[in-house]
């Protein structure tokens, strides 16, 4: 829909948009197609859609994927969304918030699990609900979702360089991440005050974690880049008992990875803290 189509749907529906919630919406018909295509569904995908607000990018969802489970937190745009796409048979559609689901545990109508995301995220949760679905036990295959400009940098960042943080580490553990396209305010309505970008997600398989290693990865990580200004050999010889490490076991491993004894969070990639994780899970580090 065009922005002047939207404005009258807006007033026809007695709506005003939050930006606490991030309700923006897409009105340009050339970025929703990119995002489409960059995300390549078909017929065999179940594709979940976060905030699919008034339905611009569903109606495309529906018509290429298998099935489509959308999930809309907003009590009036699910209502106007259950009215508008009532004729699509393979359009599940929950009233709810991402953030209290469990992703692994959303089903098509006919019972089959989520392989794909694609959404234009809210911008007050994108970050939250990648993280919810990284976490997920199964974690989709693919994902193509709209951030902020600066999550998708973060997203895509490289080792010790500026944007790379917990985030960054975090996706990439699972998933190669690049960033698809730039998109101006001026493809949304109402227009936000940030650039947006689409991001795609690949998941991999390269660093396969056990469930104690995996509970480590996140408690380690969440701790280290909590003190990102500390060297590693320095934080984790204070930190909690099931992450503490003894500085000499940790200086070697530091060092047959070719990493200094005086490496900060930021300066280790998704594999080293895997590879960390899995040592303290061992006892090797103790």
């Amino acid at each position: 829909m065009k922005p002047s189509a939207v404005r009258q749907l807006l007033r026809d529906l007695d709506f005003r948009p939050r930006k606490t919630l991030g309700q923006n919406f897409l009105v340009d018909r050339n970025v929703r197609q990119a995002h489409l295509d960059a995300a390549g569904i078909n017929g065999e995908d179940v594709v979940l859609e976060i905030g699919p607000g008034l339905g611009a990018l569903t109606e495309g969802l529906i018509s290429h994927a298998g099935a489509v489970i959308a999930v809309e937190k907003d009590p009036r745009l699910y209502d106007y969304l259950s009215r508008r796409l009532s004729g699509a048979g393979n359009l599940t559609l929950i009233h709810a918030d991402m953030l209290d689901l469990d992703p692994g545990a959303l089903r098509s109508g006919d019972g089959a699990a989520v392989t794909r995301v694609v959404a234009n995220l809210p911008y007050a949760a994108g970050s939250r609900i990648l993280v919810l679905l990284m976490q997920s036990p199964d974690p989709p295959v693919a994902m193509h979702v709209t951030v902020q400009l600066e999550v998708a940098e973060r997203l895509c960042a490289e080792p010790d360089s500026e944007s790379y943080g917990m985030l960054s580490c975090w996706a990439q553990r699972c998933y190669t991440v690049k960033r698809v396209r730039r998109i101006s305010p001026g493809c949304f309505y109402p227009e936000p005050e940030v650039v947006s970008a689409i991001v795609a997600f690949t998941r991999h398989a390269e660093h396969h974690l056990s469930r104690e290693s995996e509970r480590i990865f996140y408690a380690l990580t969440k701790f280290a880049f909590g003190q990102r200004r500390k060297q590693l050999v320095s934080s984790l010889g204070r930190a909690a008992v099931q992450i503490r490490c003894d500085r000499k076991a940790l200086e070697t491993f530091l060092d047959a990875r070719g990493l200094s004894p005086k490496a900060r969070p930021e300066q280790l990639g998704a594999g080293h803290w895997c590879a960390l994780a899995t040592a303290i899970a061992d006892g090797q580090l103790r």
